[in-house]
């Protein structure tokens, strides 16, 4: 009897605990201001992420300070698509966004048409200036290169 009891308590709180989890894992963010090629702020421009190895999308407006902000992102290398009403149509593959890193691309679009695209590959590494986070990534080997620890 007293075993069912505690089966009736845990069972709910793991679940919980898997769902907080699951939840701290979408903790990194893609932020930046779209401006025209004079510097003037572009409102209403609509943001798109897109990871190409989950199909995932992720949407966002810029304000009206241009301003824009995608939250909730899991780490992945993501494809940017920016788009506006009188502006050509900018897009940016290879947007790698780390685990709890905050990422900062700044656009500007040009006067056009949608239908015209300009394209842009990212593949250099950026200073992360939009956070006070430090933190480096540890590859597989480096943890392979571990000394062993001592059992108590």
């Amino acid at each position: 009897m007293r075993q069912a009891r505690y089966r009736f308590f845990l069972l709910p709180l793991f679940f919980v605990l898997a769902c907080v989890g699951l939840y701290a894992q979408a903790n990194s963010e893609v932020t930046g201001t779209v401006t025209d090629q004079t510097g003037a702020s572009v409102p209403g421009a609509k943001i798109t992420l897109t990871d190409p190895a989950t199909g995932s999308v992720h949407t966002s407006t810029s304000n009206d300070s241009g301003l824009y902000d995608v939250v909730g992102l899991n780490a992945a290398v993501y494809n940017l698509k920016v788009t506006a009403k009188g502006f050509q149509t900018y897009v940016q593959s290879g947007v790698v966004v780390n685990i709890s890193q905050t990422f900062r691309v700044d656009v500007k679009l040009p006067i056009g048409t949608e239908s015209q695209t300009i394209t842009v590959e990212a593949d250099a590494l950026t200073v992360q200036s939009d956070s006070n986070v430090v933190s480096t990534l540890i590859n597989e080997q480096q943890i392979t290169d571990l000394p062993p620890t001592a059992a108590a």
